[in-house]
């Protein structure tokens, strides 16, 4: 009876496991990267801009009043990251952060005619790939989203003048 509850500790420790690490204080990656776009072909798509960065239209209120806003970049190779900040600091204009390198979340895009999946790996859940899907409307990327409980949501993007890197 002991073994088989070491067993069943040692089974529920390995599962609940991180699948990510932080490089730093703002950014998290992958362990052992396992991104499902990584492994389809990359097709340059002159429909996304990516010497600048795409800003959320909308924000996100915290509960200690903090005011946060997205922020989306992409390079030519099929890479793309996700920022968010405090705009009261106004440092999604610090190109610094803008970059595969420094950036809170990375992962790929793909795109095909006006279509856009973006799948980028988060430190939610221990580690958890999360894949967006969504259309390229002029300067505009709307992306939805199913949630855990199977709730949609949607995030809009507008390019900015502000530079990537």
């Amino acid at each position: 009876m002991k073994s088989l509850t070491l067993i069943i500790f040692v089974l529920v420790l390995a599962s609940c496991s991180t699948k990510g690490y932080w490089v730093n204080q703002r950014s998290y990656r992958a362990k052992k990267a396992n991104f499902k776009l990584a492994k389809e072909a990359f097709i340059i798509n002159n429909l996304i801009d990516t010497r600048f960065i795409y800003l959320e239209k909308d924000s996100l209120i915290t509960s200690d009043g903090k005011v946060l806003k997205a922020a989306l970049g992409f390079s030519d190779d099929g890479r793309g990251f996700l920022n968010s900040y405090n705009t009261e600091l106004l440092t999604f204009q610090n190109s610094q952060f803008n970059s595969l390198t420094k950036a809170q979340q990375v992962g790929y895009y793909r795109t095909q005619g006006n279509n856009i999946n973006f799948e980028r790996f988060a430190p939610y859940d221990f580690g958890q790939y999360i894949l967006w899907e969504g259309k390229i409307k002029g300067d505009t990327l709307e992306f939805t989203y199913r949630n855990f409980p199977n709730k949609e949501r949607k995030y809009v993007f507008i390019k900015s003048n502000l530079p990537k890197e």
